[in-house]
């Protein structure tokens, strides 16, 4: 059945010009390297000659270099055929029609449906991902090659069986009209041309080989080298031109693969595909995490880390309160706004991808019904899927020795041992999620505030917002600062705030309006928190509490808080000294770093013994942290000698500085939650008394 999806008048408009940009450069490079073909036959012709007719030392080494400097710049500009470009497919299985007949119907039929022909591998990879690719991608360029299918096995357990399918309908959407090869030979070319634009140093080390000969040679290469400079420079325009017009037309190729997708399988199926994806990888790391530290601490593993991913993807949508379907959170628009949510609007000419929320606009709009397909969970498509997920997870842990001592958990061990570590630090849901992005702060207890602003309005959904917003504006404020230092303005262009435009010259007035903007919201939400505690003040004083603890809580906490930024400031002034370890100095400047470093090293291992002896904090550290720590304190590191580095003792020093971060972060967070329990109590007795 053929798509009937048709690419957009934007789509063709860019494919025409990625068409024009990838035309121009070839000519250029066919001028280019039939000037080079021309002048490396002269030059061949004429070293011989020379040689010939004038033999002596002299004339031979100037024939030499004289065809040496032809052929180095001709080399220059065909060495890219020499490049193996087939793809790594170590990290892959390879599946079998006879073995998994269910997946590979899928496949074929989706295929089929879509238009396009079907794929001539099938693989799996551990990654929440799918693409259609080429295993030789130069050569797709200029001959019809069959092209390979990827599916993630953390994709299939992210999905149920529809949801699958429009992912994989979206691959196979940039190859179901003819016109989509474009971007294949626009991709293609770009490759060709960023390998003599950037991949050079087996061609450095060749003409440095070369280059230590007779002045006479190293003459003519030098020469030769300044010209394939010269070609760079051309080529460096020419590749600003082509990517440029490639990334303009990658961004439409998404939406139209997006639009053959959901015609397939509909645009809520779509919708929810896309939204979840954006939670699914983080929470696939955060569960590799999970066993990394249980094997390095307690050698503790587990068999199959997707079953574990599933539990946590499961737990992460009942954490956030999203709708379940089948074990599975329904993402919504609005989550995805609370973590990924930006006051800037602005067009990168460098990416990809749309954004996200563009695209599911652009979904939206296309109003396509969905298939009446099976709902059921993606990976009972695939027969041997724990197989697969167990050859995945001992590719992840165990390849390298680290199983040695491990004992294997069940499912269910780990739910109750993960569940348990949750639930000690999960936050009340009375105060509808403001907390979570939100400290604990001093405040002026003789404040005069207003103490009748009800319960629902110092939580409501308004404030929970306002948390979430001068979160957004923190990171608007440091990815404009980030384009200050980097000078990188003008190739992003005009960045909108609030329906003004800021360009490259006036981004430093667009910080500062940004830091007003979070500014207004914290002294917001700095009110809020005064009416807060003075709310529950009044509450413990109305129920009679015997033991009133809400002001000693809150300022423990708080005291607590100042002593930890005093142990901060200690690591800080260490990792501050550390800063040359990335730079290229000379043998007396780096001793005197090192000397500068242990100084500030003598304040930082007195605060790791204290977090060791104290119990507030020891109680918290783990035995890797424990071992990280004591080695470090009990060592002078010396970090130079001999000319080198010491690698173990830098090793030392930055699993400490991890170590020494970690354990801080836990007693704050007990402590939190500590006070934020009593608050949650007086909440619950108040609805008891009445």
């Amino acid at each position: 059945m053929k798509n009937t999806v048709a690419p957009s008048k934007k789509f063709k408009e860019k494919a025409s010009l990625a068409i024009a940009a990838v035309t121009f450069y070839f000519i250029i490079y066919i001028l280019l390297l039939s000037g080079s073909l021309a002048i490396t036959g002269y030059a061949i012709y004429g070293g011989i000659s020379l040689i010939i007719n004038f033999p002596r030392i002299f004339t031979i080494l100037l024939g030499i270099g004289i065809i040496l400097f032809a052929v180095l710049i001709l080399v220059f500009l065909i060495k890219f055929l020499f490049v193996r470009n087939k793809i790594d497919l170590s990290g892959f299985i390879a599946l079998k029609e006879e073995e998994e007949p269910e997946f590979f119907k899928l496949v074929y039929d989706l295929a089929e449906e879509v238009g396009t022909k079907k794929p001539k591998k099938i693989y799996l990879s551990p990654e929440v991902n799918a693409a259609v690719f080429y295993e030789h991608p130069i050569l797709s360029m200029l001959f019809p090659v069959s092209k390979n299918l990827v599916v993630g096995v953390g994709l299939i357990n992210s999905m149920k069986e529809n949801e699958l399918r429009a992912i994989l309908a979206h691959e196979f959407g940039h190859f179901s009209q003819r016109s989509m090869k474009i971007g294949s030979y626009a991709a293609s070319a770009n490759k060709m041309i960023h390998n003599m634009l950037f991949e050079n140093d087996s061609y450095q080390n060749m003409a440095s080989s070369i280059n230590g000969g007779h002045i006479i040679v190293n003459l003519l290469v030098m020469l030769a080298l300044v010209f394939v400079q010269g070609i760079q420079w051309i080529q460096f325009q020419l590749y600003i031109l082509v990517n440029k017009s490639n990334l303009a037309l990658s961004r439409e190729m998404e939406y139209h693969a997006d639009a053959i997708a959901t015609s397939v399988t509909g645009s809520e199926v779509m919708k929810t595909a896309l939204l979840r994806l954006q939670v699914c990888d983080t929470v696939l790391e955060e569960s590799i995490r999970y066993y990394s530290d249980l094997i390095d601490t307690r050698q503790i593993g587990t068999k199959n880390i997707y079953r574990v991913y599933s539990n946590m993807l499961k737990t992460y949508g009942t954490t956030e309160k999203l709708p379940m379907e089948s074990d599975l959170p329904m993402v919504d628009l609005e989550h995805y706004r609370k973590s990924n949510f930006s006051f800037l609007t602005l067009k990168n000419n460098w990416s990809s991808h749309p954004d996200i929320e563009d695209r599911i606009s652009h979904v939206s709009n296309l109003n396509f019904s969905g298939s009446s397909v099976s709902s059921h969970e993606a990976v009972f498509q695939l027969r041997a899927a724990e197989k697969y997920e167990t050859y995945f997870t001992n590719k992840i842990f165990y390849l390298s020795g680290r199983n040695k001592n491990v004992a294997f958990e069940s499912i269910e061990d780990f739910e109750t041992t993960y569940t348990t570590e949750k639930d000690t630090l999960q936050l009340s849901p009375v105060f509808n999620g403001y907390y979570k992005e939100r400290d604990i702060v001093a405040i002026d207890w003789n404040q005069k505030v207003d103490t009748a602003i009800p319960f629902s309005e110092l939580f409501s959904s308004t404030m929970v917002r306002t948390v979430f917003d001068v979160q957004s504006l923190s990171k608007d404020i440091e990815f404009i600062t980030n384009i200050i230092k980097q000078n990188s303005g003008k190739s992003l262009g005009a960045i909108q705030f609030k329906g003004k435009r800021y360009k490259a010259n006036n981004l430093v007035s667009l910080k500062y309006t940004l830091i007003k903007e979070k500014k207004a919201l914290e002294a917001t939400l700095d009110h809020n928190d005064a009416n807060i505690f003075h709310y529950f003040l009044k509450e413990e004083a109305a129920l009679g509490v015997s033991n009133p603890q809400l002001k000693s809580q809150v300022l423990k906490y708080t005291v607590f808080k100042e002593e930890l930024k005093e142990l901060k400031a200690t690591e800080a002034r260490v990792k501050e000294k550390c800063a040359f370890f990335a730079m290229e100095l000379q043998t007396a400047m780096i001793h005197s770093h090192i000397k500068s470093l242990q100084h500030a090293e003598i304040d930082f291992k007195a605060a790791i013994e204290k977090i060791v002896k104290e119990d507030t904090f020891r109680v918290h550290i783990k035995t890797s942290e424990l071992k990280f720590l004591e080695r470090y304190v009990q060592n002078k590191l010396q970090y130079f000698a001999l000319r080198n580095y010491i690698q173990a003792d830098l090793e030392i020093l930055f699993a400490a500085i991890a170590a020494f971060n970690s354990v801080l972060e836990r007693p704050v967070l007990m402590q939190k939650k500590q006070v934020l329990d009593y608050m949650a109590t007086l909440v619950s007795e108040k609805a008891s008394a009445a």
